[in-house]
């Protein structure tokens, strides 16, 4: 399953891997860690950031789904630890893609 990370560290990624990054969700009232990661580019992409691309196998990830009910979103969010997503990278980035 190809995943998107949206970043401001893209460089630091792409040299060191991912780092689990941490927060509070507050419409879903919980803590989650790990690397966020969505089943599409996001829209919400601001200045200086990047996209990061990297293939994941469904089975891997499944657990790590993030499911918010209300927001209805047309498209899946996960929450991964970085030990998983750092097992298939490197990430590539978003435009370098040719496959």
């Amino acid at each position: 399953m190809r995943l998107f990370h949206v970043t401001h560290h893209a460089d630091q990624i792409l040299h060191e891997g991912f780092h689990d990054a941490h927060g509070w969700n507050c419409a879903a009232r919980e803590y989650w860690e790990g690397v966020w990661l969505e089943s599409r580019p996001s829209a919400q992409q601001g200045p200086g950031t990047r996209t990061l691309v990297v293939d994941i196998p469904e089975d891997e990830i499944l657990a790590f789904e993030h499911r918010d009910l209300e927001r209805n979103l047309p498209y899946r969010e996960f929450i991964v630890p970085s030990a998983v997503v750092n097992r298939f990278g490197p990430p590539a980035e978003l435009g370098a893609i040719t496959a």
